[in-house]
């Protein structure tokens, strides 16, 4: 893909991103050893992207996409998915994710662990997780924390 078709798809994303009021979390462009190459858009609407928002977005791009394409472009796999995993949570929006699994990157070691939000009060937020079978209380500020983001537990 030359650099012109990049920077008018990267154009196109972001106004049917706007229209469609979804927000464009990252846009790559990589070769993958099976797929080959590949134009990757991570969308999210509030940390809880749809799929019909998805097909929404896809249906409003392709012909776009077509549009613009030329002899010059190779053929290229478009990904369009859900950015929300890779989407920083602020702390101050905490409170929105109560009873959900998050991915905590803590200040203090560097470690990434996978806490359930139990409450958020004041500047505190409340978790659990469990070490060996055991219930553990984490208690976090703002201060504690490097990021956090949507996570899961099997």
């Amino acid at each position: 893909m030359n650099e012109s078709f990049l920077q008018k798809a990267e154009e196109i994303f972001h106004q049917a991103a706007i229209k469609l009021s979804v927000e464009v979390v990252s846009i790559k462009n990589y070769n993958d050893p099976e797929m080959g190459k590949v134009l990757e858009v991570l969308l999210d609407h509030d940390y809880n992207i749809t799929m019909e928002e998805i097909e929404a977005f896809t249906d409003m791009v392709n012909p776009l996409l077509d549009e613009i394409a030329d002899d010059d472009n190779e053929g290229y796999i478009l990904d369009i998915a859900s950015g929300a995993s890779e989407k920083k949570i602020p702390f101050e929006k905490l409170s929105s994710f109560v009873e959900q699994w998050l991915d905590v990157k803590v200040k203090e070691s560097g470690e990434v662990k996978t806490l359930f939000l139990d409450e958020v009060k004041d500047d505190t937020a409340k978790f659990h997780c469990f070490i060996k079978g055991k219930r553990t209380k984490v208690l976090l500020k703002e201060q504690d924390v490097l990021s956090i983001k949507m996570g899961y537990k099997a």
